[in-house]
């Protein structure tokens, strides 16, 4: 079933969040064998990881099965281009119908935004990263257990993971919370004991 809750991050500013009761989309790894397309589904884990192999397939595409409710935006600190945008793309997912988060660093800078929290952590479906290579790996920093899928905007001069030019978002937003089936590239992370 799906379970609705609201909480009162800001006293002024209730947020209502989707609960992730499940993984919302379906992973289709696919190998090109010499003339042929070999393409598999995989199913993520129950809590919505992507278990991978050592080898992996040269082309992989996630679908939503339901689309994402509840994304965080991640901007670079101390930047007022980052900051702008942040603010433009959040009243672009209000208007569109998704609950935009922002982390607590910047709460502040941006009061009128719910803030994710360690309860909620879980239900974020989707982070959009408004920055460049750093702003990714401070994402991957703040999910130590399950990084949901990340969209990277750069904001300033190409990097080599932010992949979307900022004048883009819209139509890249568009496209990646559609139904259809969306390229993306898997990340590894290595942990260490």
């Amino acid at each position: 079933g799906k379970v609705w809750g609201a909480l009162e991050m800001n006293p002024s500013t209730p947020a209502t969040f989707r609960r992730n009761v499940s993984a919302n989309f379906i992973l289709t790894k696919c190998v090109r064998a010499l003339d042929e397309v070999l393409c598999t589904i995989e199913q993520p884990t129950p809590e919505g990881a992507i278990e991978q192999k050592p080898l992996t397939s040269n082309m992989v595409h996630v679908r939503w099965t339901r689309r994402p409710e509840n994304i965080l935006l991640v901007k670079k600190p101390r930047d007022a281009v980052s900051s702008r945008n942040l603010r433009l793309f959040a009243t672009h997912l209000l208007e569109s119908g998704f609950q935009p988060f922002v982390e607590f660093a910047v709460r502040e800078e941006f009061p009128e935004l719910p803030v994710m929290t360690n309860e909620i952590e879980d239900d974020i479906q989707l982070v959009v990263t408004l920055g460049g290579d750093g702003t990714i790996l401070w994402v991957s920093h703040m999910f130590p257990r399950r990084v949901p899928a990340v969209v990277s905007v750069h904001t300033g001069s190409l990097g080599f993971l932010a992949a979307f030019d900022v004048e883009e978002y819209r139509q890249v937003f568009e496209s990646v919370t559609s139904p259809d089936p969306v390229s993306v590239t898997l990340r590894t992370r290595l942990r260490g004991a």
